[in-house]
């Protein structure tokens, strides 16, 4: 699924970044492995949803091995704990080290798969329209940037194919490969001046700068927009203050303490578990929905 086009794509972008933003900032300040555990397979849910099986069968192979590097290092460097499992040189490593390595890995990995996600869902159009009324000239240096991305990777393709039809382009060796690179590039160079020069013609025939900028949008913010702000607002506040009472707190070292399974910790860890499936039950309502309309046809 195109993420554009998903339930959380199609949201006003405002209420969107304010979502994943506090998701982020919650999962990195957060070490209690409930929390992280949360945060993990709803992020992961969420970014399956969104994207082909093909990336996230790809996606699984680079996670994968990252957290099982992240987790088997920070015991072989860190000997602290009271419950050793083995001796490595003479050096204990410990069963709270081999956890709180995992607890790291399972924070890196989550912070990952959400940015991953902010990435999907907060298109190049939304950035723009986020940055536009700030901060307006950084909205269009980003704007042009962008753009220029996928044109000189085009352009790139074009002059080697065009110097390898006329013979100019050599992959026989190193250094005819960097000869060539080089010159490929230097037309590059000398193609984006030039660009760049008509563009800031084509700006200033258009009356660029001339007077006060006018803005033109195609997001609107609508009830259903205000109605996910609050509830966002309202969960992500929760969590808050979750952390500020200390319950999604959680200390490995010398023994591992235990998890918080009081009322108030539960309920924490509840609201926090619909903050983070929120996403995730979006798509499946969308799909669901969409299965049933279809079958109506």
């Amino acid at each position: 699924m195109n993420g554009e086009n998903s339930a959380m794509g199609r949201l006003h972008p405002v209420p969107a970044l304010i979502y994943l933003l506090s998701v982020i900032f919650i999962t990195m300040f957060s070490p209690a492995p409930v929390i992280l555990s949360l945060s993990l397979v709803g992020g992961a849910l969420f970014c399956t949803s969104v994207q082909s099986a093909k990336q996230t069968r790809s996606d699984i192979g680079f996670y994968l091995p990252l957290f099982v590097l992240i987790a088997v290092t920070n015991p072989l460097f860190s000997h602290d704990g009271v419950t050793p499992l083995f001796f490595m040189n003479g050096n204990p490593v410990t069963l709270e080290a081999l956890l709180y390595g995992v607890d790291i890995a399972a924070m890196m990995i989550s912070v990952l798969i959400w940015c991953k996600c902010f990435s999907i869902i907060i298109t190049t159009d939304k950035t723009l329209y986020l940055l536009g009324g700030v901060l307006p000239k950084l909205s269009l240096v980003l704007s042009v940037s962008l753009r220029y991305i996928p044109l000189m990777k085009k352009k790139w393709r074009q002059i080697k194919d065009a110097q390898i039809a006329m013979g100019y382009y050599s992959e026989s060796g190193f250094t005819a490969k960097l000869m060539s690179s080089a010159r490929v590039f230097s037309a590059l160079v000398t193609w984006s001046l030039e660009n760049a020069v008509n563009v800031g013609a084509s700006m200033k025939a258009r009356g660029y700068g001339a007077t006060k900028r006018t803005h033109f949008s195609l997001f609107r913010f609508t009830v259903a927009d205000g109605g996910f702000t609050f509830a966002a607002l309202a969960l992500a506040g929760a969590a808050f203050i979750g952390m500020w009472r200390g319950k999604f707190d959680f200390s490995f070292y010398p023994r591992m303490a235990d998890t918080d399974l009081s009322f108030e910790g539960i309920c924490f860890y509840a609201l926090f578990a619909v903050f983070v499936f929120i996403p995730f039950i979006f798509e499946v309502t969308e799909a669901v929905k969409w299965k049933y309309l279809r079958s109506k046809i």
